[in-house]
C-alpha cells in the first residue's frame, strides 16, 4: 500500500499498533510534562487530573448509588396511603353480599327477608325502596342490570321485575 511506511526501529523495540483493513495504525498516548497519561487510556484507574479521570469523577457523582427510602419521599396530594386503602377496603366490604342472593317479591308493607346491599334487575322500570333508618320511601328509575342498593323494603309500586337481592 502506497500510504504505509516502514519505520526502522532498534532491536527489541515494540511499537503499539492496531491493524485496520490490513494496515497497522500506531497507537498514540497523550502525556503531560511529567509523562503521565493525560487522556487516561493507558491505565485501568485513570489519574484524577486526567481527562478520563475527571470524566470518571463526574460519572461517579452523577451515576453513583443514591440511597432512596420510599418512606422519605413526599406523597402528592390525594395519594393512596395505608389509611385510605383501609377505608376503600371497608367500603367495598360494606357492599359485598353477606349471604346468598334471594328473589325479591315487592310488597306494600312487609320488609325484605334481610337488608340488601345490591340488586339485580331483569326488566327495567322504577324501584320504590326504603333506605335503612328512614321513614319514607324513595323511587328511582333503573334499566336492566346490577346496582349497589342498600334497602330494607322493596315496595309493591315497583315496576321493575326479575329482582334479586344481594
Amino acid at each position: 500500500m502506497a500510504d504505509n511506511i516502514t519505520t526502522p526501529v532498534g532491536t527489541g523495540t515494540v511499537l503499539a499498533t492496531k491493524e485496520i483493513s490490513g494496515a497497522h495504525a500506531s497507537k498514540v498516548v497523550v502525556v503531560d510534562q511529567t509523562g503521565g497519561d493525560v487522556v487516561g487510556q493507558a491505565v485501568e484507574s485513570p489519574a484524577a487530573f486526567s481527562i478520563a479521570g475527571r470524566l470518571k469523577a463526574i460519572a461517579d457523582k452523577l451515576l453513583g448509588t443514591i440511597a432512596v427510602s420510599a418512606t422519605a419521599l413526599p406523597l402528592p396530594a390525594g395519594a393512596a396511603t395505608a389509611a385510605k386503602q383501609d377505608e376503600a377496603n371497608a367500603a367495598i366490604q360494606a357492599l359485598a353480599p353477606s349471604a346468598a342472593p334471594f328473589a325479591i317479591t315487592p310488597h306494600a308493607t312487609n320488609a325484605l327477608e334481610r337488608q340488601i346491599k345490591a340488586i339485580s334487575v331483569v326488566t327495567g322500570g322504577d324501584i320504590t325502596f326504603r333506605y335503612p333508618g328512614e321513614t319514607s320511601d324513595r323511587t328511582i328509575p333503573v334499566p336492566a342490570g346490577f346496582y349497589p342498593l342498600v334497602a330494607t323494603h322493596i315496595r309493591a309500586t315497583t315496576t321493575a321485575s326479575g329482582l334479586t337481592g344481594w
